[in-house]
């Protein structure tokens, strides 16, 4: 009776260490099924905020790059058309707020042209195409200028040399798309072609643009200047 009673509890001893070999083995598979889980999940995350970057990035070159303005009389008639949001937004403003004391010429040698004085960040409505690949969409623009003095005044030289001024500016577009804890971002530059208009023969300022959401700083500018922006690369 007492050889079978010590069988007997060494059987439940084989009997708990196979569990938990079992155990622990289970506790792998998942451990490893959730690994591949967040793995892919982190994967196809990364892959939608490169995709989204990628058409958030072409959409507003396009908002930038497509307007383009033959004469003053449709630039003005498609000023009126601006809602803060829709029409050109973008492109207006960017006119009515750089080469202005409202927004700072980024350079990392000069003081007060810093990121933290120059670096503007906007909130883009996305596209259907766009809205349901991620959580989150940052931009970021700032821009450099050439050889010219922003500080130029078209006062002082009736606003001749003003497109000249303006010809090497470098506008900076960045795009960040993020999801869960994933982020991506293209960077787009665009180079300034500045003319003038044949339909307008003197130099002065055209009446401020009230505050519709994209000059929020009531800003003037010279009628007679044409701008163009012009794709430059993308990284």
């Amino acid at each position: 009776m007492r050889l079978k009673k010590d069988n007997k509890g060494a059987a439940m001893i084989v009997a708990l260490v196979v569990m938990t070999v079992l155990m622990m083995f289970c506790l792998s598979l998942l451990l490893v099924v959730y690994s591949l889980y967040t793995s892919t999940l982190k994967k196809n995350s990364a892959l939608q905020c490169k995709e989204a970057c990628k058409t958030m990035s072409f959409e507003l070159q396009s908002e930038l790059t497509e307007p383009e303005y033959a004469d003053y009389e449709s630039q003005r008639a498609a000023k009126e058309g601006v809602t803060g949001t829709g029409g050109d937004s973008l492109w207006f403003y960017i006119r009515y707020n750089i080469w202005q004391d409202s927004w700072p010429y980024y350079s990392s040698t000069e003081k007060g042209h810093g990121k933290d004085k120059a670096y503007r960040y906007f909130t883009i409505t996305p596209s259907e195409d766009v809205a349901g690949m991620v959580e989150d969409i940052k931009v970021c623009i700032y821009w450099e200028k050439g050889d010219g003095d922003p500080d130029v005044s078209g006062q002082e030289n009736d606003g001749i040399d003003i497109p000249d001024q303006r010809t090497d500016t470098i506008l900076h577009v960045i795009v960040t798309c993020s999801k869960n804890k994933q982020s991506y971002s293209i960077e787009t530059e665009y180079a300034l072609m500045a003319g003038e208009y044949t339909d307008i023969t003197d130099k002065t300022e055209e009446d401020i643009m009230l505050n519709n959401g994209v000059n929020p700083y009531n800003n003037s500018i010279y009628k007679f200047e044409k701008w163009q922006w012009v794709f430059s690369e993308r990284e």
